[in-house]
């Protein structure tokens, strides 16, 4: 039931491509100070995109509301 409903589909798809483009990003770093540079930027963008958004969408439904 679950894989038919499109609604989750699109969930896991928004949830699984932030993870699936960290990994792309730290696949380009070749030395030890490119792998802390990408990696402190790929934590910044996981942040902002598991807490900062859903933050943001929930701060904006209140105001709604």
């Amino acid at each position: 039931m679950q894989r038919e409903s499109p609604m989750f589909k699109e969930a896991v798809k928004l949830g699984l491509t932030p993870m699936l483009s960290t990994l792309a990003i730290m696949e380009n770093a070749n030395s030890e100070s490119e792998v802390l540079g990408f990696g402190l930027s790929v934590i910044t963008l996981n942040l902002g995109m598991y807490i900062g958004l859903p933050a943001f969408g929930i701060v904006k439904l209140k105001k709604l509301l």
